[in-house]
């Protein structure tokens, strides 16, 4: 996401200003109708304005369009105001100037499936189209990308038995709950590029007892979120992403931000789920983000089952890892603990690197083809209480790793210096 989600997030600090997070309509409620006034210059100013704000999800992100952002938004939230205090004393009809607004809206071009969802989120909140309800009963045969855009923060969609089919991103602005009946009755079926979720909210998004299946044929992962993103699994299974050709994309989860936020707290919680054949990984966390993963299942990953980069933090407890290329990889600045796991089969059980800190505590690694534990760069994990069992190499050091080893059943070996 990088840079991108930088100016998405400072872009919906806009939008809770200019109203996208309330549940009142920005036009004021019709309590006359006097036709005589035109008031089709106030439609003209807000639908230039919304014009103006959307075109900016459609830039290169730049220092530039950040900047473009900030003053359509301001632009936006003046229009707003300014319209409502006319319309509150005009001698216009206020229902003709409704309809004609939604019309204008609905014309409003929208490049891209972030400029789409935020012209949707705009127009329903402008319009008073924003739903107050709780809990909302989501069918099969509805359009999740309305559902959302018309959904309160902070509301329960209760998505019933059935395949949900995905053609574009799912593009979440703000803190939802998306509630299915159990990852087997309840499929989230992607063919979307990129993602099937695209999660932008600064609030709580949280996927719960449902499936999401990308198509194998289609390159893209199962949820991306943006840096600034919190995100809640719990009993659900993510599968089938595939990479594209210049090998992004093809995680499960992906939270692999570059940039880094002071103070983050836990971003990424997991429990319960499963994670499969995913030709990236089940999960990608990077930048400062942080996770616990609890009791939830990965196997069939072809690069890892869960991939620590930058600088990473958090714990994987009581889960199990199968069949993955890696089960859990740690690099960069990464510093995970790693704790009361199983790793079967799979080319390597955990491998650390570059200038990790991981700390790996009563794992239990069998059947790995190349090694258990792989220690390479300057790494400097501990290690203690791992066990080893059918494996061709036990714990691999390389010549300048220096990790703490401590009551270990599985064999050592150091690779032989690179100085001549």
């Amino acid at each position: 996401m990088g840079r991108k989600a930088g100016l998405l997030m400072a872009a919906l600090a806009v939008l809770a200003a200019v109203g996208c997070g309330a549940t009142e309509p920005v036009v004021p409620s019709v309590t006359e109708t006097v036709p005589e006034q035109d008031c089709s210059g106030l439609v003209t100013a807000i639908s230039g304005a919304v014009s103006d704000y959307v075109a900016v999800y459609a830039l290169d992100p730049s220092a530039q369009a950040e900047a473009s952002g900030e003053q359509a938004g301001q632009r936006l939230q003046q229009t707003l105001q300014n319209t409502y205090q006319q319309l509150s004393s005009a001698q216009c009809d206020q229902r003709a100037f409704l309809a004609d607004l939604k019309a204008d809206l609905a014309a409003v071009p929208a490049d891209g499936v972030i400029a789409q969802a935020v012209l949707s989120r705009l127009s329903a909140n402008i319009t008073g189209e924003i739903s107050t309800a709780k809990t909302i009963r989501v069918t099969p045969k509805a359009d999740l990308h309305q559902v959302v855009a018309q959904a309160a923060p902070g509301a329960v969609l209760e998505l019933q038995k059935g395949s949900y089919a995905l053609s574009q991103p799912l593009v979440l602005l703000d803190g939802v709950v998306l509630r299915g009946e159990g990852a087997k009755r309840t499929v989230i079926s992607s063919t979307a590029p990129d993602a099937a979720l695209l999660v932008l909210a600064g609030d709580v998004v949280t996927l719960e007892q449902l499936s999401i299946i990308r198509d194998a044929g289609v390159p893209g992962s199962g949820v991306i979120a943006s840096a600034a993103s919190l995100l809640r699994l719990s009993a659900v299974n993510i599968s089938g992403a595939r990479a594209a050709a210049d090998t992004s994309g093809g995680a499960g989860v992906d939270m692999s931000s570059s940039e880094t936020l002071e103070n983050v707290g836990t971003t990424l919680e997991i429990t319960d789920s499963t994670f499969s054949s995913n030709s990236y990984a089940g999960v990608s966390v990077g930048g400062t983000h942080q996770v616990s993963i609890v009791g939830s299942s990965f196997s069939k990953n072809s690069q890892c089952g869960i991939c620590f980069l930058g600088a990473a933090s958090g714990s994987v407890e009581k889960s199990k890892f199968n069949s993955n290329g890696i089960g859990i990889a740690a690099v960069g600045d990464s510093d995970p603990l790693l704790t009361a796991t199983t790793f079967t089969a799979g080319d390597v059980g955990i491998q650390i690197g570059d200038r990790s800190r991981a700390t790996v505590d009563a794992v239990t690694i069998s059947k790995a083809k190349k090694a258990a534990i792989i220690v390479a760069g300057t790494a400097t994990p501990i290690i203690r209480k791992a066990k080893c069992s059918q494996v061709a190499y036990g714990i691999v050091l390389s010549s300048e790793a220096l990790p703490s080893l401590i009551d270990n059943t599985c064999t050592v070996a150091k690779a032989a210096s690179k100085e001549k």
